[in-house]
């Protein structure tokens, strides 16, 4: 499977105290599931990554801007086709092992200013370039080409022949079909994308997803999933967006395991494509 000679697998991880191994922590080992006592640990995401790189039985985890010499895996979660960690598939969160960064404000009118001005900063244009800078994935959106696999419905691949795959998925609240305010503002940062480079009126085609559970209806599915992207097309025309199409395909290409409801929360989904 992985084209090398059999033998002991050398295991390379971050330590305790980092946020790094409280995700992979929380994503990959589950509670009940310890990390082998075998593996080796480390303080510094660069020192792990360069000893993973000189050492050809050796596999461990880093941030995505800390991969350096070594070479990144592509994971499937569940069902979900092997994707690889790049810049685009981290932004969209198709990527397992994708995760959000938040910022916390206390819920009053006495809440310092100076993190009030600091948050605001953050999701700022010159913060975006910061993050950039650094390696990781900021909230800029831009169009990619984007490799249609054989589980997209072959009506979809069609439809998006010869167009970019944006940055950016609209996701849902489980049941809903309605944009909340994370949607509304992922959806404003698409049109000043739009905006900026003159193509209000180039066409964004609009692809809806839903995850699938147990008891699910697939008719069900498939009605959230076209509601969802109706949702997402009405609000963008609303500001002057060219929406070609809004179509939506159930629980067809999940990109993450529906036997958890991070994986489901990322299976319900608009994807949008520019012409």
């Amino acid at each position: 499977m992985l084209g090398r000679a059999p033998g002991a697998i050398h295991l390379y991880a971050r330590d305790d105290q980092s946020g790094t191994f409280d995700v992979f922590r929380s994503l990959v080992l589950g509670k009940k599931t310890p990390l082998s006592k075998k593996a080796k640990r480390f303080a510094d995401n660069t020192d792990l990554s360069n000893s993973v790189a000189v050492d050809k039985e050796g596999i461990g985890f880093v941030g995505l801007p800390h991969i350096l010499q070594s070479k990144a895996l592509a994971i499937s979660d569940g069902e979900a086709p092997a994707i690889e960690p790049k810049n685009f598939s981290v932004a969209t969160e198709d990527y397992a092992l994708s995760r959000r960064l938040y910022l916390y404000l206390p819920n009053s009118d006495n809440a310092n200013s100076l993190a009030h001005q600091f948050t605001e900063y953050a999701r700022s244009d010159a913060a975006q370039a910061v993050i950039e800078k650094v390696g990781f994935v900021s909230q800029k959106v831009f169009a990619s080409t984007f490799e249609l696999g054989k589980q997209y419905p072959e009506k979809l691949r069609k439809l998006a022949q010869g167009t970019k795959r944006l940055s950016v998925n609209m996701r849902f609240s489980e049941s809903t079909v309605f944009l909340d305010n994370k949607a509304k503002r992922d959806a404003d940062r698409i049109y000043r994308y739009l905006d900026e480079r003159n193509k209000l009126k180039s066409g964004i085609l609009l692809f809806g997803f839903t995850e699938q559970k147990p008891d699910g209806i697939p008719m069900v599915n498939y009605n959230r999933s076209v509601r969802r992207a109706d949702q997402v097309g009405r609000y963008l025309r609303k500001k002057g967006v060219w929406v070609v199409t809004s179509r939506g395909y159930g629980n067809a290409v999940p990109v993450a395991s529906n036997e958890s409801e991070l994986g489901q929360a990322k299976n319900r989904r608009v994807e949008l494509w520019l012409k």
